[in-house]
């Protein structure tokens, strides 16, 4: 109340009958002015949250755009890696330990290799090239050594220790192999396999066995 009329004492000056018959229009005066000047300064508030909200809406449509971007690079990655690269499980089942046992899982993951590199074919024809010539390197680094895993673990399993292996760089796929029980001898008076760079020499006129005889039916 002691606010009303010190507001009122503002404008209501003279105690006159003109003064009390007009009281009310310069009362509903004022109260418009103040309407006026809150309207104006709400416009004010409404234009500047409107511009906020605008620059919010831009960057939010700019950033879910470079999400879905981002999301279909992470995509073709994906893609990518599955296609051209080893899975951990195939990688260790190439490495496992250097004379142990080969078990399918190491010719699964040796067929994967072979499948990886000549995939690396197609990145050659694209602008992928340097890309491909990586995994092409890598591909043969494991296929190297694969072949020279397989090849020792076919001197343990025939017991062809005089065998002699000359190589710089080994290629060797065994594309067949057939295992026959009994006392085996096997007549070979001259047995070389040349393949790239691969030389194999069976220096002995005929190998004994006393339960095993495994024999390479096919060579690439």
């Amino acid at each position: 109340m002691v606010e009303a009329l010190k507001a009122l004492s503002t404008f209501f000056v003279d105690n006159s009958l003109r003064s009390r018959r007009n009281l009310r229009g310069d009362i509903e005066k004022r109260s418009l002015a103040i309407n006026e000047s809150f309207e104006s300064a709400f416009r004010e508030v409404k234009q500047s949250t409107r511009d906020q909200t605008s620059d919010l809406i831009s960057k939010t449509t700019k950033l879910q755009g470079e999400s879905q971007r981002i999301q279909m690079k992470e995509t073709v990655a994906d893609a990518f890696i599955s296609r051209f690269q080893l899975k951990p499980d195939e990688a260790q089942a190439l490495k496992g330990t250097r004379n142990g046992p080969i078990s399918e899982t190491f010719f699964e993951a040796l067929g994967r290799v072979k499948e990886i590199h000549n995939d690396c074919k197609l990145l050659l024809r694209t602008k992928q090239q340097t890309a491909g010539l990586q995994i092409m390197e890598a591909m043969a680094l494991h296929l190297e050594s694969s072949y020279e895993k397989l090849y020792r673990w076919s001197q343990v399993k025939t017991g062809c220790k005089n065998w002699t292996h000359k190589s710089g760089r080994t290629k060797v796929d065994a594309q067949k192999w057939t295992h026959k029980s009994g006392r085996t001898k096997v007549d070979a008076p001259k047995w070389t396999h040349q393949s790239g760079r691969t030389k194999w020499t069976h220096k002995s006129g005929t190998h004994k066995s006393g339960c095993t005889k495994v024999d390479a039916q096919k060579w690439t």
